[in-house]
């Protein structure tokens, strides 16, 4: 077993058995620790945080693209105008895994009429992002078995980080 063992195993039992107090604790064992601890310590501050999305959010910063990861597959749960919001910024954000996320975020909680709307938006800035313009036209205008595929694809690469 792997020396970090007990570091995982004590992560996991403050995530079952904490309270919002240790949030910040398990938030400092991300920054500071390496391996599958930081990702324990991440899911117990998501679960315990009384602000789980200010959490999700300084999570989105790390180094660790698994946490990064378990970030936004919290946020993939969340339907509220604020995680809405933080989605429509990623649009323009440099990173293209982020964008990408974005989108899939937004194609399932959008209508079309609305996602027509982001894309007409998205193009008549002084600069935009080409990636973000296709995966829209695809969503929006593409014949439906196309559509689908489309959909498939970009969930893929949203789950994966890219």
């Amino acid at each position: 077993r792997s020396t970090l063992f007990p570091y995982t195993t004590l992560c996991r039992s403050v995530s079952k058995l904490g309270n919002a107090e240790d949030a910040g604790t398990l938030l400092k064992i991300v920054k500071e620790a390496y391996g599958g601890v930081k990702q324990e310590a991440a899911a117990g501050a998501l679960k315990l945080s009384t602000s789980p999305l200010a959490v999700a959010r300084e999570l989105m910063q790390s180094n660790s693209r698994e946490v990064v990861r378990l970030a936004f597959e919290w946020m993939f749960g969340q339907d509220s105008p604020e995680v809405q919001g933080i989605f429509v910024e990623l649009l323009n954000d440099g990173n293209e895994a982020n964008r990408i996320r974005s989108l899939y975020y937004l194609s399932n909680r959008l209508t079309d009429p609305d996602l027509g709307k982001l894309l007409s938006g998205h193009i008549t800035q002084e600069i935009y992002f080409y990636n973000v313009v296709t995966w829209l036209d695809r969503l929006l205008y593409a014949p439906s078995p196309l559509r689908d595929m489309f959909a498939k694809d970009l969930e893929r690469k949203a789950r994966d980080g890219g």
